[in-house]
């Protein structure tokens, strides 16, 4: 119910963006809705080992630079092909679960491009709706999106 409410009032061809460690959720309902995909990542299910890390005593250097390279892209692929919508996957109180969207407003590149967007729905699944434009990428673009 959670995701069908998130996805509720998206047409075929519109642009949307997931953040979730659990790549069945868009590759399911992106291509069932026949939507477009916003990112070049499917899922970050590599984020569980990144978090890790970052607990870890002696964290590895190359999984935190993983770690901000994959913000990093997510926010160049949102702003050469912003997604009407954003929808992110959050635990529920209580639940120990890794919340992936505090991982991503560290960075302040992130933070500006969700600033765009308004809350449209709080579930287990947070919806964001694009509120006002984007502006255009200083950089190249992606082809074959």
């Amino acid at each position: 119910p959670d995701l069908l409410g998130a996805i509720s009032g998206l047409q075929r061809g519109d642009t949307v963006g997931f953040l979730t460690t659990e790549t069945a959720i868009p590759w399911s309902v992106t291509l069932q809705g026949g939507y477009r995909y916003a990112s070049r990542y499917n899922g970050f299910w590599m984020m569980q080992a990144i978090i890790r890390n970052e607990q870890a005593r002696q964290p590895d250097p190359r999984l935190e630079q993983l770690g901000r390279r994959i913000v990093s892209e997510t926010v160049a692929d949102f702003t050469c092909t912003p997604p009407k919508r954003i929808i992110v996957w959050r635990p529920r109180p209580g639940e120990d679960a890794f919340d992936i969207l505090p991982f991503f407003l560290r960075d302040s590149n992130f933070s500006a491009l969700l600033a765009n967007y308004r809350v449209r729905t709080r579930t287990s699944l947070e919806t964001y709706e694009l509120a006002s434009a984007i502006k255009a990428p200083t950089g190249p673009c992606r082809t074959g999106v």
